[in-house]
């Protein structure tokens, strides 16, 4: 596990570690279209702990009609695996692989809110998010 963190073994740190899943997902709601740009910034936040490599990244992958904006971080308070997803008429957010909202707008100011609680799914399905989009 050393190379992670070793900045010529890897060559990515966090950006490869963390920034593979929103680019993998991101791939996924898009049908498996590439996106035009790729724009990323890196930065290093903790030093103490990550002396040689950076700990944040934010990437921007920007398509025709739409842009995915992925935060990989090495230096979050606790865990974190949240998403969410905006359209024309609402929003969908995963807080965690069990809590989710639907927000559907009702005017500017004003939304309709479904909140569900997802059953743990086996290790190798536990993204509740495929389970609220019936995938």
């Amino acid at each position: 596990m050393a190379w992670l963190f070793d900045p010529i073994q890897n060559g990515g740190e966090v950006i490869i570690d963390f920034g593979c899943y929103g680019p993998n997902l991101s791939t996924w709601f898009m049908d498996g279209k590439k996106p035009f740009s790729v724009t990323a910034v890196t930065q290093q936040f903790q030093p103490e702990f990550n002396p040689k490599v950076e700990d944040e990244a934010t990437i921007i992958r920007t398509y025709d009609n739409s842009q995915t904006v992925i935060q990989a971080l090495w230096n979050w308070p606790m865990g974190c695996k949240d998403m969410e997803i905006y359209g024309l008429k609402g929003a969908a957010y995963s807080d965690n692989s069990q809590d989710h909202r639907i927000r559907i707008a009702k005017g500017y100011d004003q939304y309709h809110e479904k909140v569900e609680k997802l059953p743990q799914l086996p290790s190798s399905y536990n993204s509740g998010f495929l389970s609220m989009l019936g995938k």
